[in-house]
């Protein structure tokens, strides 16, 4: 009998599962997973023990501890860098650099510091006014970009050549072309395009009418709340509500539009209590109603 216990048609290896991993120059190396005994225990993500597979043999309580702190230092590092990302970091070579009005309006020494959500959620616009939140209300943002897009679909109508009630003539269409031309130093229209034509691009309209929405946004939520929106990282730092200064007319304005909400909310609310009083001799009035058609039913 062979030193070896096996016989001849006995084979030389046994299965086994392989983990393949990239080396260098592109080389692929494997090592064996063995299955782990009943009762043996993993690491799982969480950093707790539970029975399960391991790929190797069963580790020691201090290796255990040993890799939970590295992998939880891994996750605060990952959740750091992450909120680091999240804040603009001036550097060169960027677009502001290469757009002149970027440059002359020193747009992007304004972005430093602050944080890439808070940036984009200053002109994002909100839901449409019909999408009420919760408590079936409305907020005043939403009410005024409803009324805005209203008033630039009522301004495209007094000029579209589509609309029945349309007053710009083509005459006024040259004279205010040829005034703006004028103005921006162009010396007329010569090849420039009609500026005033009735003629408007459908997605263009929507794209201006998105823009000029996303600037009241940008003001309503940047320059005229008092917590100005964005965060201040540390003491110093400058932030736009306190670069902005609205002019006096964009001021009364905007007060203006906001007198005219709350002038909205009490009508709204003596509404409210009025139908509220109405509604309920209307149910009482509704019920003798139904009373009578059911005797005049019976009889």
């Amino acid at each position: 009998m062979p030193v070896h216990d096996r016989k001849s048609s006995d084979r030389l290896w046994r299965a086994c599962k392989l983990q393949t991993y990239f080396t260098a120059k592109g080389l692929i190396d494997y090592f064996p997973v063995v299955d782990s005994p009943v009762g043996a225990t993993a690491i799982q993500a969480g950093g707790g023990g539970e029975e399960g597979i391991s790929s190797g043999p069963a580790l020691s309580e201090q290796e255990k501890d040993l890799f939970a702190s590295i992998r939880a230092d891994n996750i605060n590092a990952s959740e750091d860098a992450r909120e680091l990302a999240g804040i603009v970091e001036g550097g060169a070579g960027t677009r502001a650099d290469r757009i002149p009005w970027l440059v002359r309006t020193g747009f992007a020494d304004h972005l430093q510091g602050l944080r890439d959500v808070e940036i984009m959620r200053s002109y994002t616009l909100p839901g449409g006014a019909k999408g009420q939140r919760e408590g079936g209300k409305v907020s005043d943002v939403q009410r005024i970009v409803a009324a805005a897009e209203a008033y630039f679909r009522d301004v495209n109508a007094l000029c579209s050549d589509l609309s029945p009630t349309k007053k710009l003539t083509a005459q006024r269409a040259r004279m205010l072309t040829q005034y703006s031309s004028e103005a921006a130093g162009g010396g007329g229209t010569g090849d420039r395009p009609k500026l005033f034509g009735g003629t408007k691009n459908r997605g263009s309209l929507k794209k201006y009418t998105r823009r000029m929405t996303q600037l009241l946004v940008f003001y309503y939520r940047v320059v005229f709340c008092e917590d100005g929106h964005f965060t201040r990282e540390d003491d110093e730092q400058a932030l736009p509500q306190d670069v902005i200064k609205p002019t006096e007319d964009q001021i009364n304005a905007m007060d203006l539009i906001v007198s005219r909400l709350r002038e909205q909310d009490e009508e709204e609310g003596a509404q409210v209590d009025g139908s509220s009083t109405e509604g309920g001799g209307e149910d009482e009035r509704g019920d003798e109603s139904e009373g009578t058609e059911e005797e005049e039913e019976e009889e």
